[in-house]
C-alpha cells in the first residue's frame, strides 16, 4: 500500500522559491529541495521512498497559504501489520454486534410466537 505523509524534515515556502526569482533560479531552488528531500527520505525509509511532491495548505480568511512537502512511500511491515490487526478487530466487532442483534431478534420472535401461539 502507498502511504502519503507530510514531510516536516525540510521547510520551504513560496517566497523562498518564487518571490523575485528568475525561472532559472526557481528551477535551481526546486532541484535543491528535491535533492535534500530525496536524500533525507531515502535515509529514513530506504527503498520504500517513491517520490516527493508539494501541496498548498490554505489558512485564515485573508487567503494565506503555505507550501508543504509531502512524500509517497510504501508502508512499512509494522504499519501493514497494525493496519491488518485493526481491520480484523473491526471485523470481529461487527460480527459480534451482528450476532447479538440476531440473538435479540430471535428471542423477540420466540416471545411473540409464544404469546400469540404461532
Amino acid at each position: 500500500m502507498i502511504v502519503e505523509e507530510r514531510f516536516t524534515d525540510v521547510y520551504t515556502d513560496f517566497d523562498e522559491i518564487l518571490d523575485g526569482k528568475t525561472v532559472k533560479d526557481a528551477i535551481r531552488k526546486l532541484s535543491e529541495i528535491e535533492g535534500e528531500v530525496t536524500a533525507l527520505a531515502k535515509s529514513k525509509y530506504g527503498d520504500g521512498f517513491i517520490e516527493a511532491f508539494f501541496k498548498t495548505r490554505h489558512y485564515g480568511y485573508d487567503g494565506g497559504s503555505e507550501l508543504d512537502i509531502w512524500i509517497r512511500r510504501r508502508e512499512t511491515d509494522k504499519e501493514r501489520d497494525d493496519r491488518l490487526a485493526a481491520a480484523e478487530k473491526k471485523r470481529q466487532a461487527v460480527a459480534k454486534r451482528k450476532a447479538t442483534l440476531e440473538n435479540k431478534e430471535r428471542a423477540e420472535l420466540a416471545r411473540l410466537q409464544k404469546k400469540y401461539g404461532a
